[in-house]
């Protein structure tokens, strides 16, 4: 038996699991002029590094998250999912932030929850 959800029901589903609406906390980052300092501090090379994912790999996502920034960046199969936290001036693993999200136990990859999301 298939179980059809629709793009209105999986966000609904999503948002009433976390207890917020998480396209509220996601924007998109294009430029390295849009991050501010504690975002700037994450690439030990500047802009340089930046700009290199940027055209490489297409947008960031800044996700807040409890008042914490985590950049997001999928990077294909190859490479994953790069999440970059904010708070601990370092790269996480993805399966760690669906956790700090609370959506771990929901099985669905930070992609479709960005594609679903981000407008």
């Amino acid at each position: 038996m298939k179980i059809l959800i629709t793009e209105s029901k999986f966000k609904n589903m999503v948002n009433k699991f976390i207890g917020y609406d998480l396209s509220d906390h996601i924007e998109i980052i294009t430029s390295w002029y849009e991050l501010d300092s504690g975002g700037q501090r994450l690439f030990a090379d500047g802009k340089e590094e930046f700009n290199w994912l940027l055209n490489h790999y297409g947008p960031m996502f800044l996700f807040n998250v409890n008042g914490d920034n985590y950049y997001v960046q999928p990077q294909g199969k190859e490479y994953g999912t790069l999440v970059l936290s904010d708070k601990k001036n370092r790269k996480i693993e993805e399966y760690d932030f669906l956790k700090i999200l609370g959506i771990d136990v929901l099985g669905i990859k930070l992609d479709k929850i960005i594609d679903e999301f981000v407008e």
